[in-house]
């Protein structure tokens, strides 16, 4: 019973680093939107279709990753489908959406790409552990958990 209680902790310290760090990056992503928007309304000049459609990426990516630590947080079965589709929608933004449509418009620092490829690469460990915890039946549907007190 303590190796439950112990994993269970983990599950749910992992959740809240990633509900906590989502609100960190959705608060930069809206700041870095509002100042380009600002800049671009100083210089008379329109923000691209590129950093237009980056910043609805990047914010609606960390709104999912909320949901994914939430989720954990609670130890529910959501948990599974979300950090599976954030895994797969981070991939795809590393894979096709930056190189082809967002860098070249805003060229990043290598080191920043490669930082956020480590990200991946720890997020899909994670996604690993949260679906085996799953498939093992650590993780339950809402309404099986027992009423708040």
């Amino acid at each position: 019973m303590t190796h439950e209680i112990w994993i269970c902790g983990v599950l749910r310290a992992v959740g809240a680093f990633y509900a906590l760090g989502s609100v960190f990056v959705l608060w930069g992503t809206l700041t870095s939107a509002l100042v380009e928007q600002a800049t671009a309304a100083i210089k008379l000049k329109p923000l691209s279709a590129a950093a237009i459609w980056r910043a609805r990426w990047l914010a609606g990516s960390a709104l999912l990753l909320l949901a994914c630590g939430l989720s954990l947080i609670m130890l529910l079965s959501w948990a599974v489908p979300l950090f599976l589709l954030s895994t797969a929608g981070q991939a795809l933004y590393l894979a096709v959406l930056a190189p082809r449509f967002f860098d070249p418009v805003d060229k990043p620092e290598a080191a920043d790409r490669q930082g956020t490829r480590n990200a991946l690469v720890v997020f899909a460990v994670v996604t690993a552990l949260v679906l085996a915890v799953g498939s093992a039946g650590w993780l339950k549907h809402w309404r099986d958990h027992p009423e708040p007190i």
